[in-house]
C-alpha cells in the first residue's frame, strides 16, 4: 500500500555541545520560573523558565548547523522566545501547534523511568474510517519518537504535539524555542 500527500516529518540529532547545555541548564532553577510571562499553557499543568535568545543563540547554532546540512538548505533565522520546561509529577502538556513560527525544537536535557513521552498527533487521522482502520491495520494518532538524553527534535511549527503526564519525582526538563526562517 503506498502512502500518499506525506505531509509530516520531523529531524532529531544528538546535541553537538550537550555538556554545554547542561551546565547553562543548571544556571536556571525554579526560582526563576515564570508562567504568568506565556499566554500559552491555561489545559496544561507545566513550569516554565524564560531564556533570552541573545543568551542562547549560540548554545542553539550548532543543532542549526546539523539541521541545515539534513535539509540541504542555508537559510537566516530569528530565534523567537526560548524556554525551559519542567515538568513535575502529574505534569503534562495538552495538543498544540508554535504556529505562526515556521521551525520549532525541543532539547531533551534529561530522560528516565516513568518520564512522560513527547509526541507528535495526527491531524488526518480522520482519513480512514474506523472500519478501514480495523482492515489495514492501520493506528496513526499518535507517534512517539525515539527520545534519549541530550536528543534535539526540529519539525515544522504547525505540526500538532503534546506531552504525556510525568509519572517521576525526578523533575524533567527540556528547551524548547520557535524559529522564524528566511529562505
Amino acid at each position: 500500500m503506498p502512502a500518499i500527500f506525506d505531509t509530516a516529518t520531523y529531524w532529531t540529532f544528538q546535541v553537538p555541545n550537550y555538556e554545554e547545555l547542561l551546565k547553562f541548564s543548571s544556571t536556571k532553577t525554579d526560582e526563576d520560573i515564570d508562567n504568568k510571562r506565556y499566554q500559552w499553557g491555561t489545559q496544561c499543568d507545566i513550569d516554565r523558565i524564560p531564556i533570552g535568545a541573545r543568551e542562547f543563540q549560540h548554545l542553539l547554532q550548532p543543532s542549526i548547523e546539523l539541521f541545515s546540512d539534513s535539509v540541504g538548505r542555508q537559510f537566516r533565522y530569528k530565534l523567537y522566545n526560548p524556554w525551559i520546561n519542567v515538568y513535575e509529577k502529574g505534569f503534562f502538556q495538552e495538543i498544540h501547534t508554535h504556529e505562526p513560527a515556521d521551525l520549532s525544537c525541543v532539547i531533551f536535557l534529561n530522560t528516565g523511568e516513568n518520564f512522560s513521552e513527547f509526541y507528535f498527533f495526527n491531524r488526518y487521522d480522520n482519513s480512514y474510517s474506523p472500519l478501514w482502520k480495523t482492515l489495514l491495520n492501520v493506528d496513526r494518532q499518535k507517534h512517539f519518537p525515539k527520545i534519549e538524553d541530550g536528543t534535539i527534535i526540529f519539525f515544522p511549527s504547525n505540526l500538532l504535539h503534546g506531552v504525556t503526564r510525568h509519572n517521576s519525582d525526578t523533575k524533567r526538563r527540556t528547551i524548547a524555542c520557535n524559529l522564524l526562517l528566511t529562505i
